[in-house]
């Protein structure tokens, strides 16, 4: 019976005082915990840094593709009569897209709310 005594004593004991080796468990599963949020923050700005890119590509793109839509317009319009090469349909519509209010309000909104 003694020794039942001794190690229910025992036991107690290292439960009040933790062990070297306890004390270096909670420190790593700390530092797991940190290693956790330094890594989602890393991965969130990753992501963050992929939809800016995605967005300035997408920008750049509408850019282009209006500035060869004006070019396409003053070039068919500059040139003579016999080099045109647009139906007057097909005009109409380039026109009507360069020269649209709601393209120029929806660049004007995307530049306001990114730069």
């Amino acid at each position: 019976m003694n020794g039942k005594s001794n190690e229910t004593v025992l036991g107690s004991l290292q439960d009040i005082n933790p062990t070297k080796a306890d004390k270096q468990k909670s420190e790593k599963l700390e530092n797991l915990a940190d290693q956790k949020k330094i890594d989602d923050h890393g991965r969130e700005r990753r992501t963050r840094n992929v939809a800016s890119w995605c967005l300035i590509l997408l920008i750049i793109l509408i850019c282009i593709v209006v500035t060869l839509a004006i070019l396409t317009l003053a070039g068919h319009t500059l040139a003579p009569e016999s080099w045109h090469w647009l139906t007057p349909s097909q005009y109409q519509d380039i026109k009507n897209f360069v020269l649209s209010g709601a393209m120029v309000g929806v660049a004007i909104s995307v530049m306001r709310k990114y730069f």
